[in-house]
């Protein structure tokens, strides 16, 4: 099932919150589920829901004519897309049906209030889905003033994080400082987190008030960790571009002082677009083209009727002329060696014998050894 946008909708007669019976005395023992998927629904919100056509829609129309009371359960495996028992999370959500409207194409348009935590003991009907539920009491876990001490802790760092995510808007905050329940901030706290759907499940299933603002409290860390590491990612990358536009500026600049004052002409444009093209060509390790970058750079600001500039002219003519690709392999032919050997140079076996060895010893390393350069 998932959220959506609410159309006007009939209200449902005869199923108002009732002020003087405290809602929890009145919840069911038996419960419809509807399945969905992503992430949890926690206790405590209204909330839109389209129920999609066919048996879970048929369930929304049973409740409302009954108790108007359904459960909300996660699917454990969205991939299978099998609203099964076998593929429902033991502990879920169950919500009151406010408001409803059927939509063309035999989907529901629900609206619900969400309540109170349940854990399913067992499955009365499996088609559609229907369980007799429990709904566990919330344990502290702790002494109040440490119960107390760890709310605070949980707003402050909660406030941390919506001072430095745009996506919290004020609507959010306001609703931060209106929750006074520890149990209730710890909820509203990881339903505005982004966590994996198992995360958010687990909080679902804590009753102990502790561990479940302790748990809240630790994914609340990684989220200001996270943000923070986005800021500073985002940061890096405007100084950058900052930084390009600024030189882009600069340059442009320079070019049309430079023009103004007839320093460069269109030979010179001619001479550096030369040369940022056989830069592009050359074939040469990372710090040869970051040199030739870096000259290239100057020769760009040189004004042609200095000394500098004709320096950094051949200094980038010999640069780009100099052989960066790697050198082939060349093998001595021995026996013309041995020829020449024997016609320049009259007996001197031994020396000669020597020389032929040394040349024939070169030319088995130079097989097994990489290419080299000049």
């Amino acid at each position: 099932m998932e959220g959506g946008p609410l159309e006007p909708l009939e209200d449902l007669s005869g199923i108002e919150e009732n002020s003087i019976i405290p809602l929890d005395s009145i919840l069911p023992p038996e419960l419809f589920l509807i399945p969905i998927k992503s992430r949890p629904v926690f206790p405590g919100i209204i909330t839109p829901l389209i129920v999609p056509s066919g048996k879970f829609a048929k369930a929304v129309e049973e409740t409302v004519k009954g108790n108007s009371f359904l459960g909300l359960v996660l699917l454990k495996d969205e991939e299978n897309e099998k609203e099964t028992s076998e593929n429902i999370y033991q502990y879920g959500v169950v919500a009151k049906i406010l408001k409803k409207v059927n939509l063309p194409d035999n989907a529901v348009n629900i609206l619900v209030n969400t309540i109170r935590r349940f854990k399913i003991e067992s499955f009365v009907n499996k088609d559609p889905l229907v369980a007799r539920v429990s709904y566990p009491e919330e344990e502290p876990g702790a002494p109040k003033n440490t119960t107390k001490a760890m709310m605070r802790t949980l707003l402050v760092m909660t406030r941390e994080l919506a001072q430095n995510n745009p996506l919290f808007t004020e609507e959010m905050k306001l609703t931060m400082l209106n929750v006074n329940e520890p149990g209730k901030m710890a909820d509203f706290v990881c339903s505005i987190l982004n966590l994996e759907k198992e995360e958010y499940q687990s909080v679902i299933e804590s009753n102990i008030l502790k561990t479940r603002i302790e748990k809240v409290l630790l994914f609340l860390k990684k989220e200001i960790e996270l943000v923070s590491i986005q800021r500073e990612i985002s940061d890096q990358i405007q100084d950058k571009i900052d930084k390009q536009q600024r030189q882009f500026f600069l340059r442009e600049q320079l070019k049309a002082i430079q023009n103004e004052l007839g320093i460069k002409d269109d030979k010179f444009e001619k001479k550096y677009e030369k040369f940022l093209e056989r830069l592009k060509n050359l074939n040469a390790d990372p710090e040869v083209i970051e040199e030739v970058t870096r000259e290239l750079d100057k020769f760009s600001y040189a004004d042609p009727n200095t000394g500098d500039y004709n320096v950094i002219r051949n200094y980038l003519d010999i640069l780009e002329s100099l052989p960066w690709e790697p050198a082939p392999v060349r093998e001595i032919d021995l026996e013309k060696a041995k020829k020449t050997l024997d016609k320049d140079h009259y007996k001197l076996e031994d020396v000669k014998d020597r020389i032929l060895e040394f040349l024939a010893v070169k030319n088995l390393k130079t097989m097994k050894k990489a290419p080299y350069y000049y």
